[in-house]
């Protein structure tokens, strides 16, 4: 797990771009000291961390965190919806991610 918060923490840093996110229609949920701009960044970055994490796992013979069927993307937007289901107003950081990552894990679930 220390693993994975240190890979998704460093291509936080190191985004530079994320799928469009509307601000209309998400007004409600908010990332405590950031802008919309920089939010934007924070989830297209935590895509990329969450997709990398998840062939990772695989890659090591482990099972994966989410199973998306073909054709569906993970990136900020879909991350962004699915925090947005469960959070309202601003929050930190890592509230944000871990409510993001956990209603992935719910959204797309692997067989057992």
């Amino acid at each position: 797990m220390l693993r994975f918060v240190v890979i998704l923490s460093a291509l936080i840093c190191l985004a530079v771009s994320s799928s469009a996110i509307s601000e209309e229609g998400d007004q409600h949920l908010s990332i405590q000291g950031l802008d919309w701009d920089s939010t934007q960044i924070f989830m297209g970055g935590m895509g990329y961390g969450v997709i990398y994490f998840n062939t990772t796992l695989l890659m090591d013979g482990k099972p994966k965190l989410y199973c998306a069927p073909p054709g569906v993307g993970v990136n900020g937007r879909l991350l962004w919806d699915l925090a947005s289901k469960v959070l309202k107003g601003p929050h930190k950081p890592d509230i944000v991610a871990v409510a993001a990552l956990d209603e992935l894990k719910k959204k797309y679930p692997c067989a057992k």
